[in-house]
């Protein structure tokens, strides 16, 4: 007996500090709302007040903004001066609709369909074709936090990941880690020309919008897992799906990215 009254007051201490360390944990907030705001832009309002813009560039082109200290859609910065983006980066867009179905809401042009769930924002994206939609991504989440921006999607089975940039002596990324940042190291594992952008063999690519030091894990750490990270305060990226072959995927990026100064083969010796 007097082991139990001293086993049950320690038994309620550990349940109730149980219960509190469940109520810390993070809550995600809900997307309550989506709107289109203009002739290219639609807008997910989450229930913490938070916003994330989708911008779409092209039919197949969407940007994703999200800054949790409120600031507007901008260009990011660098020092020197410089450019990611063309002066007109924008193709005609055409219908964007926006429609509520089950726990999710649907973003659709005509090659895109978005998928955010309602109860976190997690986004999936499928190419439309003549024959139905063909899911390209599944499941993409966000996190912005102290550490930088991290985004998660999870990979098929034997899906293979390139770009990056110069990453010297690498070329398909499947289960390596990449450093987005410029090491001006020229040998064998060393980066000296990187890029925000990647690309993957089940028909999407992400550019990070942002000039700022990134890390690119692509099933590394958890197998099943691409891992993306860059150190910057907000979310700012371009998604891009392809609508027919690769080729397609590499003339969206061209169009809206500066253009390459080579202007024709001839011009090659």
């Amino acid at each position: 007996m007097k082991l139990f009254r001293f086993l049950a007051p320690v038994a309620l201490l550990l349940l109730s500090l149980t219960v509190q360390a469940q109520s810390k944990e993070e809550v995600k907030p809900q997307v309550k709302e989506v709107v289109k705001t203009g002739e290219t832009t639609v807008e997910l309002r989450f229930s913490d007040g938070q916003t994330r813009l989708l911008d779409f560039y092209g039919p197949a082109v969407v940007r994703l903004f999200q800054d949790p200290a409120g600031g507007p859609v901008r260009d990011p910065k660098a020092d020197p001066d410089a450019k990611i983006l063309v002066e007109n980066p924008r193709a005609a867009v055409g219908d964007i609709r926006v429609e509520k179905t089950g726990a999710a809401w649907l973003v659709r042009t005509s090659a895109l369909c978005l998928t955010v769930a309602s109860a976190d924002g997690t986004l999936s994206a499928s190419r439309v074709t003549a024959d139905g939609d063909k899911a390209i991504v599944k499941d993409m989440t966000f996190d912005i936090a102290s550490r930088g921006v991290n985004v998660t999607v999870p990979m098929t089975d034997g899906e293979c990941f390139y770009g990056g940039g110069m990453q010297n002596g690498r070329f398909s990324h499947a289960g390596k880690i990449i450093q987005i940042v410029n090491q001006s190291n020229w040998t064998d594992g060393g980066v000296s020309s990187p890029t925000p952008f990647y690309w993957s063999s089940a028909g999407y690519g992400v550019m990070f919008y942002t000039f700022k030091p990134g890390r690119y894990d692509f099933g590394a750490t958890e197998k099943g897992q691409v891992m993306l990270n860059h150190d910057t305060s907000y979310l700012d990226l371009f998604l891009m799906v392809w609508c027919r072959k690769v080729v397609n995927l590499f003339i969206e990026s061209v169009n809206f990215t500066l253009k390459s100064i080579v202007k024709s083969l001839n011009s090659i010796y």
